[in-house]
């Protein structure tokens, strides 16, 4: 069976926490936030966020909704929509979110002014309490964006390396990659991935980064992804089944 439910406007993102369906959407005085049953489409709760964003990406954590405003990242009670924390980033800008079990970790510019004019050129990892919104750690200077994957670890590719951060974001170890990763990493839970828009994937023990496995499967731009400790990925019109434990490829 298949339930249809018409929205008013086009939405700014949706997004699940595996129980109820969440959708940002847009309207005159800021953003409408409206929490659905999954099963039967019922709005559960609507509110309003009057707070300009500055990203569309949310994360939801134990009833609260954190997005990247004008004015920093805010934590909403996801049912009233009454703020509940503010992420001490100082004069950071931050510019993408993750969870670490009950920390907030963000991707953040740092401001320098050039010729009168503010530029972010320059990025750190910042983690924060999500529920006081205190900055435990802030990362050294980072040159470029890196796109975050979040296990019991922090892990990013830079300048041909995966790196491993520990909750301190501090290294705890690096491996130079074969292909340069043109999408986030993937964790899987024994395994971090490397994919490429050429078709490789790099897999590596998650403890140790030792590599378990080297694979070409097929060119393709879009990121695979993980079910049931599998990997899929849909290379043109086939998708394919990336069996870990075997390291095989199988069309499906």
């Amino acid at each position: 069976m298949i339930i249809k439910k018409s929205l008013p406007v086009t939405p700014i993102n949706y997004f699940t926490d595996e129980h109820l369906l969440y959708v940002l959407l847009p309207n005159k005085s800021g953003v409408q936030f409206v929490t659905f049953d999954p099963e039967t489409f019922e709005s559960l709760s609507i509110f309003t966020i009057n707070e300009k964003l500055n990203h569309n990406q949310a994360i939801i954590q134990e009833d609260r909704l954190f997005l990247i405003t004008t004015d920093g990242i805010i934590g909403y009670d996801t049912f009233t929509g009454q703020q509940v924390v503010f992420m001490q980033t100082e004069s950071l800008v931050p510019l993408s979110l993750g969870m670490l079990e009950d920390k907030l970790v963000s991707l953040c510019g740092i401001p320098i002014l050039r010729n009168k004019k503010v530029n972010t050129d320059n990025f750190c990892i910042c983690i924060n309490d999500a529920k006081t919104g205190e900055k435990f750690f802030q990362s050294q200077t980072i040159h470029e964006p890196v796109q975050l994957t979040m296990s019991d670890s922090i892990w990013f590719a830079l300048d041909g390396f995966i790196h491993k951060l520990s909750r301190e974001c501090e290294l705890i170890s690096k491996r130079r990659l074969i292909s340069h990763p043109d999408m986030p990493l993937i964790y899987t839970g024994k395994y971090i991935i490397s994919a490429s828009d050429m078709g490789t994937l790099e897999i590596f023990n998650k403890e140790t980064l030792e590599q378990h496995a080297n694979i070409l499967v097929a060119r393709n731009s879009s990121p695979p992804f993980v079910y049931d400790n599998s990997l899929f990925w849909i290379t043109g019109i086939t998708l394919r089944h990336i069996n870990l434990s075997d390291n095989s490829v199988s069309k499906i």
